[in-house]
């Protein structure tokens, strides 16, 4: 699959501007909490993701992304998705001739309360493995499945190695780098929008003390 000859950040954020994924607390007259703040945008990317054009635009994004990173795309022999959109996102990147061989694709979920590999999945040995991720404000999840990978194959013969993620958005607030003890992978963003973060104190948040309410966060990030 190859690009569509457009601006592809533009198409992005165009998408994900429309008011339906969207939300902010000037239209809506409510805020939010995400991660450990509250704040007063959110973007319900889960009804973006589930149009398959919106993923071609994504997928095409990141791709630009990946070409300018010091990640060797034609190395790159699987996929690991990070939730239930990003296998949606990771599912369209495979067929992207960025690849030199169509990774294979994977996924991880919540089991137990803790994140798991897909039953049944193997690694090949040297396995060089990119992680996809649809949003991210602290990045501990893709931490935590970094680690979970490493540690799945120690005192194996199959050893993979991480390359890297992709974060097709990235909500960290301003002054913030939590992507830094990360810095030993190579790293792709698609979108920055930062988040305006306030304390989840009522007391000390200001959207709580101007009488704002706390909006629902189904399907929000």
């Amino acid at each position: 699959m190859d690009g569509f000859g457009l601006n592809s950040l533009h198409e992005c954020e165009r998408i994900i501007g429309a008011e339906d994924i969207f939300l902010e607390t000037n239209r809506t007259g409510e805020h939010y909490q995400l991660s450990r703040f509250h704040t007063n945008t959110c973007y319900r990317l889960s009804l973006a993701m589930g149009i398959g054009g919106n993923r071609e635009v994504f997928s095409r994004r990141l791709v630009d992304e990946l070409a300018a990173s010091r990640i060797n795309a034609e190395e790159v022999s699987a996929l690991v998705a990070t939730g239930i959109d990003a296998v949606l996102l990771a599912g369209t990147l495979q067929h992207f001739r960025v690849f030199k061989r169509q990774p294979c694709l994977t996924y991880v979920y919540e089991r137990d309360g803790a994140l798991a590999l897909r039953e049944g999945f193997v690694f090949e040995k040297d396995e060089k493995v990119l992680l996809v991720h649809v949003a991210a404000i602290r990045f501990q999840r893709i931490a935590r499945i970094i680690d979970l990978i490493q540690s799945s194959v120690s005192g194996s013969d199959q050893q993979p190695c991480v390359e890297g993620f992709m974060v097709l958005l990235d909500r960290s607030p301003v002054g913030l780098d939590w992507r830094a003890p990360l810095c030993a992978f190579g790293s792709i963003v698609g979108m920055r929008k930062p988040i305006d973060a306030f304390p989840t104190n009522p007391k000390m948040c200001p959207l709580c003390v101007q009488g704002i309410p706390l909006g629902d966060l189904s399907e929000t990030v």
